[in-house]
């Protein structure tokens, strides 16, 4: 299991990535449900509890149908959308980079931050660096730090404040209190993206007088339960050992 509860998620990257270009809406949306175990995984790898998933698993836990499973990491596989490691597992090369990353800052950080910056630095400024006065318009000279702070689109302003909510849609509004607390409550889910859809359902509820917040909390719990009950058949049908045919049909 990945020691975060989230990863970073770049809309534009993903957006003008030529290999997810040249696949379907169907194979992009199973990529993302991918990238998400794969995450969850710790290690890059597409794996349950470090067995090589067969299609028939991943359809299990995502409430698939084998087939279709079949047929669109093919389409994924052929665009260039995942690679395979040697022993034939399903592997993410941008969760790999994260990853690394992660561990080159944790090294780094045990021993006083990056190396190469910490060299430049001294080389520049000495063990004993002279003292300069304090220059309250030349904090920094960094171009980085002089971009203007946005709080929404098209609006510039030279004040702004960090943004009320984690989350912000028509109805459903978290803090970031409340949306951490349930990214940690649901950790197989991409909260984001079921916030959003759950979101016109949400507004119905409320508009019916219930609790908004109450409902969707029930619903992304059911969704977690859901996943624990595939992930615990796609399991107990490997100890088994039966062929795919003896198994239960998963289909939705």
């Amino acid at each position: 299991m990945s020691r975060k509860p989230w990863f970073k998620f770049y809309g534009p990257d993903w957006r003008s990535e030529i290999t997810l270009k040249r696949v379907s809406r169907a194979a992009r949306s199973l990529w993302l449900d991918l990238v998400c175990l794969i995450h969850e995984g710790g290690d890059g790898r597409l794996h349950f509890d470090g067995i090589n998933p067969t299609e028939r698993d991943i359809a299990a836990v995502l409430g698939d149908n084998p087939r279709t499973i079949k047929k669109l990491l093919a389409e994924l596989e052929t665009a260039g959308v995942f690679s395979r490691d040697q022993h034939d597992f399903i592997i993410s090369r941008r969760v790999i980079r994260e990853l690394e990353k992660v561990e080159r800052d944790t090294r780094n950080g045990r021993t006083g931050g990056n190396p190469a910056l910490l060299n430049k630095d001294l080389a520049e400024t000495g063990v004993n660096p002279s003292v300069k006065a304090h220059i309250p318009e030349a904090r920094s000279q960094r171009p980085e730090d002089k971009q203007p702070i946005t709080n929404s689109p098209g609006v510039v302003t030279a004040d702004a404040v960090p943004p009320r909510y984690a989350f912000e849609g028509k109805t459903i509004r978290l803090n970031q209190k409340n949306f951490d607390q349930w990214v940690q409550s649901h950790p197989n889910l991409s909260l984001m993206s079921e916030l959003f859809a759950l979101d016109e359902w949400a507004g119905q509820q409320k508009a019916a007088g219930k609790s908004w917040f109450s409902a969707v909390a029930g619903a992304l719990a059911k969704k977690q339960r859901d996943f624990n009950e595939r992930v615990g058949i796609a399991k107990a049908n490997r100890e088994a050992g039966g062929s795919p045919r003896a198994r239960p049909d998963m289909r939705i």
